[in-house]
C-alpha cells in the first residue's frame, strides 16, 4: 500500500492510458484510508511518464466538501467523475477535468482529436435542472458539515457500545461509516481511521457481519451488507439514535 516507488516503476513501462483511483471516504477508498501525501505525489509521477490520474468521485464528490475529496487533501487530478449527487436524485454521470483533455469532448474538434460521446441520456434536461438544483444546496459547504456532525455522532455512540459490550470492532469514517469487526491492533485518537493497518483484516467478510446486516434491517435500519452506514443531511440525531437502539438490539440478540 503506497508505495510510490512501486507505482513509479509501473509507470515507467510506458504501459498505462490512466492512473485511476476512488476518492477517499467512498467503499473502498474509505475502507482502506488513503495516505493523502501519497496520492497529492500521484499527479507529478503521472505527468513524468506522459499519462493522466483520474479520481473516482462518484460517490465522494461534494460529500466531504463543495471540491470533493480531492479538495479536501488539496490535490487536483487531471480528471474526475462524479455522479450520485449531482443528480438530485436521478441517475447521471459525469466527467471533468483539463481543458485541453475535455476539448477532446467537443464535436467541432478536428477529426484527429475528437472523441466521439454520443448517448440517450447525454444532457436530459429533467437530470440538468434537478441536478442544478441539488447543486444549488451543497455550495454553500452546510450540509456537508451537518453530514459529518451527523457521522461523528454516530461514531462516538456507535463505539461506546462496542466498548461496553467488550467486542472486537470498531465504526470509523467520516460520512461514510464503516464497520471494522476483528482485532483492535491499537486505539487511535482519530475515529475517523481504522484500528488496525492490515489491509486483510480490513477486508475480511464474515458470516457474523452478514448476520448483523440482518438482524439491523429487521429493526429498521438498512447497511451495506453490515459494514457501511451512509449518512447525509437529511438525517437528524433520532435517525442516529434509532440507528444505535438497532445496533444494540442486534448485538444482544445475536
Amino acid at each position: 500500500m503506497h508505495d510510490l516507488n512501486l507505482v513509479e516503476e509501473e509507470l515507467a513501462k510506458k504501459e498505462y492510458a490512466i492512473l485511476f483511483i476512488e476518492g477517499g471516504g467512498a467503499h473502498m477508498g474509505g475502507q482502506i484510508p488513503w495516505d493523502a501525501d501519497f496520492v497529492r505525489a500521484l499527479p507529478s509521477l503521472t505527468q513524468k511518464y506522459g499519462t493522466v490520474v483520474l479520481i473516482d468521485e462518484v460517490v465522494t464528490g461534494f460529500r466531504d466538501s463543495t471540491g470533493g475529496w480531492q479538495a479536501t487533501i488539496g490535490v487536483t487530478p487531471d480528471l474526475t467523475t462524479l455522479g450520485k449527487c449531482i443528480g438530485g436524485g436521478l441517475g447521471v454521470g459525469a466527467l471533468g477535468g483539463r481543458a485541453d483533455i475535455m476539448d477532446m469532448l467537443k464535436p467541432k474538434a478536428s477529426p484527429q482529436q475528437c472523441v466521439g460521446h454520443s448517448g440517450t441520456w447525454n444532457g436530459n434536461p429533467l437530470t440538468a435542472a434537478a441536478g442544478i438544483t441539488a447543486c444549488k444546496l451543497y455550495i454553500g459547504g452546510e450540509v456537508q458539515k451537518r453530514a459529518n456532525q451527523l457521522g461523528a455522532y454516530l461514531r462516538e455512540r456507535g463505539n461506546q457500545v462496542l466498548k461496553e459490550r467488550g467486542i472486537s470492532a470498531r465504526l470509523y469514517g467520516r460520512n461514510i461509516i464503516h464497520f471494522y469487526l476483528g482485532p483492535i491492533d491499537y486505539e487511535t485518537s482519530d475515529n475517523t481511521l481504522p484500528p488496525t493497518r492490515d489491509v486483510h483484516k480490513l477486508m475480511a467478510r464474515t458470516p457474523t457481519q452478514e448476520r448483523l446486516c440482518l438482524h439491523l434491517l429487521h429493526r429498521g435500519v438498512a447497511t451495506m451488507e453490515g459494514r457501511l452506514f451512509v449518512l447525509s443531511a437529511a438525517h437528524t440525531e433520532e435517525d442516529i439514535d434509532q440507528t444505535v437502539k438497532a445496533l444494540c438490539d442486534s448485538l444482544d440478540a445475536m
